[in-house]
């Protein structure tokens, strides 16, 4: 059975608990609502299978590429179609290729945001449905039973694309057991994920603030350009706002302090890639370059098998490409893990027994007196003995 010695075992994908035939593996959230199998002894007929689909105890990751034999390549890409460039994270690529296999009679994997604005991996099979997939959204989504429903499309004859971060789609590479000629893999070059918990309770403070409900988060938004890291909050009345409120989420993230600990590990922050296809922002552009900078925003992509070649080069006419050196594209997500924050101990010792807006003040910034915030902290301190 499967046994998680350290919350640094497990990336969260749930391919052990989709493979389990005995329903004897469930998902239970931690304090910051990243999710961990727990295996019910009574049901478990210790037949390895979850162990066989970890990506973590299979550490498939550093030889993914070489076993095909493939030559990757890499190229700085984007859309020809000024609406998928400028409404996208980056060039639209996603959009590009989610539009070529809907053509094809397929269907698209990826995250969106659901009723209650938890990410979580949902089907599109339709372009309305795709717009709903595209963009980047900064939390670990939900894969529960996601697995199980692309397996059921492939059998069925579908086309698949399935887009995600490099861990779920090894995860679902190891679940399905084998290559299916219709299925594309999409993989993200990602920094790492984070809480799901934290975002919920961010959004909580939004409302709290606004009196408005948020239905919508462009996490990528390019008014003031590509690159900027700007955020746009969109409310159930109609209105938006790109402010401090909205831009608090990106420091979150960005603080380290609320990522999932399996990242801080990741086996693939290289360029033995686990997709098909690999897709991201093409950050640090300019220095290797400069005549391919694009405010609208640019795609960096690496090709990484015939497949993946296949469906690329019958993108020709979509996308504007050029083929780029891969030792000038390097960037940290490519090259090695993101590093652990040393002060998540103490921030889950005060995320655990204070209110959000307090954990705001002390390690977000949040706050218009800064010495104010810091003396409600330090006296906190020593309430709690800490």
């Amino acid at each position: 059975m499967i046994k998680i010695q350290t919350k640094e075992d497990c990336c969260g994908c749930s391919a052990c608990v989709s493979i389990c035939a005995h329903d004897a593996i469930t998902f239970e959230e931690d304090e910051l609502g990243f999710c961990y199998p727990h295996v019910q002894l009574d049901k478990c007929t210790d037949c390895h299978l979850c162990e066989n689909v970890c990506p973590i105890l299979r550490n498939m990751g550093d030889d993914a590429q070489e076993s095909c034999g493939f030559v990757q390549r890499a190229y700085a890409a984007h859309s020809n179609d000024k609406s998928i460039h400028l409404n996208s994270s980056s060039g639209g690529i996603f959009l590009t290729i989610s539009r070529y296999v809907i053509e094809q009679g397929g269907v698209v994997y990826g995250a969106l945001y659901d009723e209650n604005m938890v990410v979580t991996h949902g089907r599109a099979s339709d372009n309305v449905g795709i717009n709903a997939l595209s963009g980047s959204k900064y939390s670990q989504s939900r894969t529960l039973g996601v697995f199980k429903q692309v397996k059921e499309d492939l059998k069925s004859g579908k086309w698949v694309l399935f887009t995600g971060t490099p861990c779920q789609v090894d995860g679902l590479r190891l679940f399905l057991k084998r290559d299916y000629p219709n299925l594309m893999l999409i993989d993200l070059i990602c920094h790492s994920v984070p809480s799901p918990k934290v975002f919920k309770d961010y959004l909580s403070f939004v409302r709290s603030k606004v009196g408005k409900k948020v239905v919508g988060f462009n996490m990528r938004s390019k008014e003031h350009g590509w690159g900027n890291n700007s955020m746009r909050l969109c409310f159930e009345d109609g209105s938006s706002c790109n402010n401090k409120l909205s831009n608090l989420w990106s420091t979150i993230y960005w603080s380290g302090l609320v990522l999932r600990p399996s990242c801080t590990k990741c086996q693939y922050s290289n360029l033995n890639r686990i997709g098909d296809i690999t897709i991201g922002d093409f950050w640090g552009v300019e220095n290797h370059y400069p005549e391919l900078v694009d405010k609208r925003g640019l795609s960096l992509v690496f090709v990484n098998s015939p497949k993946g070649e296949q469906v690329f080069n019958s993108l020709e006419e979509r996308l504007n490409v050029h083929q780029v050196e891969q030792e000038k594209c390097m960037q940290p997500a490519l090259m090695y893990p993101v590093k652990a924050n040393t002060s998540h101990p103490n921030f889950l010792f005060y995320y655990s027994h204070l209110p959000f807006r307090y954990v705001a003040m002390r390690y977000w910034g949040w706050g218009f007196v800064n010495t104010f915030r810091w003396k409600v902290s330090d006296l906190i301190h020593k309430c709690l003995g800490r």
